[in-house]
């Protein structure tokens, strides 16, 4: 009897070798979606607030442009712990359901 090339991998497929390795793997990639897309919305907060520094730098005296500075470096470096955290926190928790974003 000769099987075609759909009826090999459906018959791999209904293994439960292969249930069992296609769960972890279809957990981690949903995991690694959810770190990937908070990645790309926390850059394109900060290029957006990056973009507005210079704006606010074109009509400022020179003490101000210091305030302006101070206050965008303590900004950015405070989204950037919050941000980390958040991370650190979302692939936390896919290792607390089982999922393991990151390995």
């Amino acid at each position: 009897m000769q099987w075609s090339d759909d009826q090999a991998i459906a018959d791999i497929a209904d293994t439960p070798c292969a249930q069992w390795t296609a769960l972890p793997f279809t957990l981690w990639i949903q995991g690694y979606a959810r770190l990937q897309a908070e990645s790309i919305r926390f850059v394109a907060d900060r290029v957006t607030k990056d973009l507005a520094v210079p704006r606010l730098l074109a009509s400022a005296t020179p003490a101000e442009a210091l305030g302006i500075g101070a206050s965008y470096v303590f900004e950015a470096a405070l989204d950037y712990a919050t941000e980390s955290q958040r991370l650190f926190a979302l692939a936390a928790g896919d290792f607390q359901d089982g999922t393991a974003a990151v390995l």
